[in-house]
């Protein structure tokens, strides 16, 4: 098993007709032999300002190459934006969530806390933008650096910046439904807590898997970094603490 670089970095940063932007904590999902890159920010040093991403490409595995397939929030995107989620379901890439820096009232002078509640689905045969409001208008509450899975017919969406909540999304109802609250003590050893900017995956099965992550503690203070393995159990409606074998 190794790395191999598929496609060199390129010039200019701000991309060209053959390529996107540099960009970090974009979303992207695999679909149809291609990678669909969505979103994400760079700061412009050559011209001093930051650079914030709507547009959406797609790299083609075997011909190796990109190209364009929506030009942004000026036709039709959800704005600018970083830190979302991102799952497939039935032909469309599904967004959640994110954090644009408050970039829309002060540019040059970061906004902390600047999240979205918003879902939102990119049709990945036309590549058509929809925001896809809740059949009830139930929604979790803003975040960003979270992560979602999909399990079946449903999206679980954990965690985030400052959260330890789970929700599920229903795509047949178009409904939320929040399934464990975050626990009341900051380290339970029956729940992963409160963290953001961790990994997760589906298991093939009932669960899904969430390692690593970060906290900021409270008062201050260095970030607490964590290397730890969660299994959220769907059936059971709980979290187990995976051990090392033996």
């Amino acid at each position: 098993m190794s790395w191999s670089t598929t496609w060199p970095e390129s010039k200019p940063v701000q991309g060209a007709a053959a390529f996107p932007s540099v960009r970090y904590s974009a979303s992207a999902v695999s679909y149809g032999g291609e990678l669909v890159v969505t979103h994400g920010y760079f700061y412009d040093h050559q011209h001093h300002r930051p650079a914030w991403q709507s547009n959406a490409w797609a790299f083609n595995f075997a011909r190796r190459e990109w190209r364009r397939v929506h030009e942004g929030e000026k036709a039709g995107a959800p704005s600018a934006r970083y830190c979302m989620s991102a799952v497939v379901f039935e032909h469309g890439m599904w967004v959640f969530g994110g954090d644009d820096g408050g970039h829309k009232h002060s540019m040059n002078n970061y906004v902390f806390g600047a999240h979205f509640d918003e879902l939102w689905r990119l049709d990945l045969r036309t590549y058509a933008w929809r925001r896809v409001k809740p059949a009830d208008g139930v929604a979790p509450p803003k975040r960003a650096l979270h992560q979602a899975v999909v399990l079946g017919a449903s999206m679980y969406v954990y965690g985030g910046l400052g959260k330890a909540d789970l929700w599920r999304y229903d795509f047949g109802g178009g409904r939320w439904t929040q399934l464990m609250a975050a626990p009341g003590e900051e380290d339970d050893e029956a729940h992963p807590g409160v963290r953001h900017a961790f990994a997760a995956a589906p298991d093939g099965g009932d669960g899904f898997y969430v390692h690593g992550g970060t906290r900021h503690r409270k008062g201050g203070g260095r970030p607490r970094v964590f290397g730890d393995l969660w299994r959220y159990n769907v059936n059971a409606n709980g979290w187990t603490k995976v051990r090392p074998a033996g």
